[in-house]
């Protein structure tokens, strides 16, 4: 990376600096914590990508400038005299490396939430550097290294593997946050009754309706200022249990793409919340709780403004908080009073907001929100055939950590098909750690359907994964 180049992505990183504070901050040492991590991630991430570089170096220094189309016979000359089946395996480190610079420079300019990924990024290019030292140590002789190359090998697949799931993680990431940009832009335009086309959004509400969503995790994202983002990242989380939710719905699931779009927008009045109350973490006062309560009109509102013609769509945003006991508000309405779309949204809400954290309370597990509706719907607060439809996300949604009754632990990889009869669904569980502890070079797979299968006995966190196991280097691998 030259200099001008390492100049202007620090400039571009503290102009995104200047937008997240206020221009006459103290220092950026005084700066909060979130901020001070960014900083600190953009430093890993930079020196990654230098030593990114250096592997690379190692790699053209040893396969020289020959190619494949010189070769001849099973030797290849160059600093290092170099077998075929080594000197392919090489083009092939060449390229991974390739990919790792790319990852690397979005890591250096797309920092949020993308700790792990740092993390993995980090044990994969220490990785690819024992690589090229192995390639160093290679004997001379043709036959020799091809030995050696075999056994080494198997670690050029895990990292060809390994960079490839980095780049769809990140790709998908880039997207998600590309998503919620949009959405923040658009929310914010329609506080302040400004036009927004509309095909944006519903292209977002579309990929969301088309996607494979029952065989990818759902990540919440976790809610931040300012408020306009605030109201898109919790939209957006909203929506991803919508998505989930509308297809099992028999009145809505003809209007999903609608209904998702309703449901990215639905706290949009949000927008317009002062900071400090968003923040508090004390109970509100009266014209705080006012101040809060009055997102759903200003929501509604710019769901006339983007649709105008989509009365049920108005509606159903604007008494998202309303509760069938006649509990919530803002008119306090009952039982049929509310349509199905509102229901539905309370639900997702509820769950989407049980799920992330809050200045007054940390984030629950899925089991622990999936609960805590329930219960909102068996004492007549929530409609119980929406708040029904969340077990089709399992007790324990794809991407969960778990530990099961027989002592080990594993991620959820899948769930088996639903039916109306089959729900909560069964997980299948890829078993990463034995009931000692001890990571599997092979992961093993399970199907909790069958009968003789364990049970889940509860969710583990990351954190608690690296307690169990203290190396744990396998917990910044991604699962494939």
């Amino acid at each position: 990376m030259s200099q001008a180049t390492l100049v202007e992505r620090v400039s571009a990183l503290r102009r995104r600096l200047e937008e997240l504070v206020p221009s006459n901050t103290a220092s950026l040492i005084e700066l909060s914590p979130r901020l001070r991590q960014f900083q600190e991630v953009c430093r890993q991430a930079q020196a990654l990508h230098k030593q990114v570089q250096v592997v690379e170096a190692q790699v053209r220094e040893l396969g020289g400038d020959n190619t494949l189309s010189g070769h001849q016979g099973h030797e290849l000359s160059g600093p290092k005299r170099l077998s075929w089946q080594t000197w392919r395996w090489l083009l092939e480190c060449r390229q991974c490396l390739q990919s790792l610079k790319q990852v690397g420079e979005m890591l250096a300019t797309n920092l949020e939430g993308e700790q792990r990924l740092l993390d993995c990024y980090q044990l994969t290019v220490s990785m690819a550097e024992c690589l090229v030292r192995g390639v160093q140590a290679l004997p001379e002789g043709a036959l020799e290294q091809n030995r050696v190359a075999q056994g080494l090998g198997g670690w050029v697949m895990w990292l060809k593997t390994q960079v490839a799931a980095m780049q769809a993680w990140g790709e998908q990431r880039q997207r998600v946050f590309t998503h919620v940009r949009s959405l923040a832009h658009a929310i914010q335009s329609l506080c302040q009754r400004r036009p927004v086309l509309n095909r944006t959004l519903m292209a977002i509400a579309e990929e969301l309706a088309a996607a494979d969503l029952h065989s990818s995790p759902l990540e919440m994202l976790q809610p931040e200022l300012p408020p306009e983002r605030w109201a898109a990242l919790h939209g957006w989380n909203t929506a991803q249990v919508v998505a989930r939710l509308v297809r099992w719905h028999r009145e809505l699931r003809k209007q999903s793409v609608l209904v998702i779009l309703a449901a990215l927008l639905h706290d949009a009045g949000m927008a317009a919340v002062s900071p400090e109350v968003l923040e508090q973490e004390g109970p509100l006062s009266d014209p705080q709780r006012r101040e809060i309560e009055a997102h759903v009109g200003i929501s509604a509102e710019a769901i006339r403004l983007l649709l105008p013609n989509e009365t049920w769509l108005i509606e159903g945003v604007l008494a998202h908080h309303e509760r069938l006991d006649g509990s919530g508000y803002p008119a306090g309405r009952q039982g049929i009073g509310i349509n199905s779309l509102a229901r539905l949204l309370a639900v997702a809400d509820t769950y989407a907001a049980l799920c992330s954290p809050r200045p007054y309370r940390a984030a629950l597990g899925s089991r622990a929100a999936l609960l805590e509706v329930l219960t909102e719907a068996e004492q007549g607060r929530l409609d119980i055939a929406a708040a029904e439809l969340l077990l089709g996300l399992s007790l324990y949604p794809i991407g969960s950590i778990v530990e099961l009754s027989d002592g080990c632990v594993g991620q959820v990889i899948a769930l088996n098909q639903a039916s109306a009869e089959s729900l909560p669904r069964a997980s299948i569980i890829a078993v990463l750690l034995d009931r000692t502890g001890q990571p599997l070079c092979i992961p093993r797979y399970i199907n909790l359907g069958e009968a003789a299968a364990p049970h889940i006995v509860r969710q583990v966190s990351h954190q608690e994964l690296l307690d169990i196991n203290p190396q744990g280097w396998w917990t910044q691998m991604i699962p494939i």
